[in-house]
């Protein structure tokens, strides 16, 4: 009805203390935290001229909110958000008489998205998480510019879905730059363990002077492993490298046949 459609929109943008037909209307249609103001219509002498097809609207579009504010898992702020948008879902409902046999009407979706998208959300977070921030936003547009056109719903929505989109790539690439850095941190103990092991097998194999055992744990270690991380263990560089540390250790052994100091020249 005409007058019951004024009154809603009059209460969509939070008016108050108003008179509809000669009815008075003393409460607000945009509530603060998780009320049913849908309750507080039905028992006003503005949802009393409601027929009986609005009547019925009113009571279900109540019940939806009512299990919104009953889901445990979805956080008091958000529900607090969710609970604004009850006079434009309600006027969404009565203007498209499939609201309640089309789960995909666009109120509908919209409510359910928004709910879900939600569930991410925690009050640690805060108001300022863009995520709190943007189901905010589109709650403001839907109450500042919803009239009778529902496919701002569907708009809304695909501000929602773009955001969350934005939002899922954005973790996607942390979470492989995350794991791409533990990969490295990986690949480089194990480097440095490869490299120390080569080492000190030498070393402990045959005596070697104190300033080799030096140079070769605090120079020649790095050289090998960084061999060992740009071209890994199977490489000609790396096994060119452990060659070189066998050499240099050989290098300081007594030589006592001639076909030893010939090959000590030669190197």
């Amino acid at each position: 009805t005409a007058d019951l459609h004024e009154g809603l929109t009059r209460l969509q943008a939070g008016q108050t203390d108003f008179d509809v037909g000669g009815v008075a209307v003393d409460f607000s249609g945009i509530p603060q935290g998780l009320h049913n103001v849908l309750r507080d219509l039905q028992e006003s002498p503005l949802g009393a001229k409601a027929n009986q097809l609005e009547s019925m609207t009113i009571e279900m579009v109540a019940m939806l909110f009512d299990f919104i504010f009953e889901t445990k898992d979805l956080p008091d702020g958000i529900k607090a958000l969710l609970a604004r948008l009850q006079i434009p879902v309600l006027k969404a409902a009565m203007l498209d008489g499939a609201f309640f046999a089309k789960k995909s009407h666009p109120s509908r979706l919209l409510v359910n998205e928004l709910a879900h998208a939600g569930l991410g959300w925690s009050p640690v977070m805060g108001q300022e998480d863009p995520l709190y921030r943007t189901i905010d936003g589109i709650v403001h547009q839907i109450l500042d510019h919803f009239s009778d056109d529902l496919t701002i719903f569907d708009e809304q929505r695909a501000e929602l879905e773009a955001f969350l989109a934005e939002e899922e790539k954005a973790a996607e690439e942390n979470i492989q730059s995350t794991a791409d850095e533990i990969n490295q941190k990986d690949r480089l103990q194990i480097a440095s363990v490869v490299a120390k092991a080569e080492i000190e097998k030498r070393i402990e194999a045959s005596p070697v002077p104190n300033f080799l055992a030096s140079f070769l744990r605090q120079n020649w270690q790095g050289t090998l492993q960084n061999v060992y991380l740009e071209e890994g263990e199977e490489s000609e560089s790396w096994g060119s490298g452990v060659t070189t540390l066998e050499d240099l250790v050989w290098s300081v052994q007594p030589k006592r046949t001639r076909e030893d100091r010939r090959h000590l020249v030669a190197l």
